[in-house]
């Protein structure tokens, strides 16, 4: 494999840093080597020590939609206590006594 392609911002050892933004994170051209233990710059660098990140990112999509689910199932049960709260709460337009 050639260099190009074994540059720290691909490796499964390296993790990126993150800026705190007002309302998001903003992803750093650094970030840790885990192997080397040193702060590395993402495009710039890369070692002997390299390995493929396939198998994290497999594990880290995994989790998300993990994530995604139990998310989408508590909206729609909150969705649902929401209607039926609503429905109880409706007032007939033609029965109203104030």
């Amino acid at each position: 494999m050639d260099t190009k392609n074994k540059l720290c911002g691909r490796c499964g050892n390296y993790d990126a840093f993150y800026k705190k933004c007002y309302s998001c994170f903003q992803k750093l051209k650094m970030g840790y080597c885990f192997q080397c233990q040193q702060v590395v710059i993402k495009d710039k660098e890369g070692c002997e020590k390299w390995r493929s990140n396939f198998k994290r990112r497999k594990i880290r999509r995994s989790i998300v939609y993990c994530a995604l689910d139990k998310t989408i199932t508590d909206i729609l049960t909150i969705k649902q206590i929401l209607s039926e709260e609503q429905e109880e709460n409706q007032v007939d337009p033609l029965n109203y006594t104030p």
